[in-house]
């Protein structure tokens, strides 16, 4: 029973060195892509109803529309 509480704990220290490491990590790729090869990112919002209803499709569409205009974004409502 000892042995298995052992080996949980050393899994679990294990694996939170693990995230450490990860998250402390350095990242070779730049922050905006979009800029270096011309091309935009593409965005797609997927709607499960209609938009003009004054609910969340609304506010969705809008909070997209605003991150187009900031981000440089092509963006298809579907």
């Amino acid at each position: 029973m000892k042995c298995k509480k052992h080996i949980a704990l050393l899994l679990t220290l294990i694996i939170a060195f693990s995230t450490v490491l990860v998250g402390c990590g350095s990242s070779n790729g730049s922050k905006d892509d979009s800029s270096k090869d011309g091309k935009k990112t593409k965005v797609a919002l997927l709607l499960a109803g209609y938009l003009g209803d004054k609910s969340f499709n609304d506010s969705a569409n809008e909070g997209v529309k605003k991150a187009q205009g900031e981000f440089d974004l092509e963006v298809k409502i579907m």
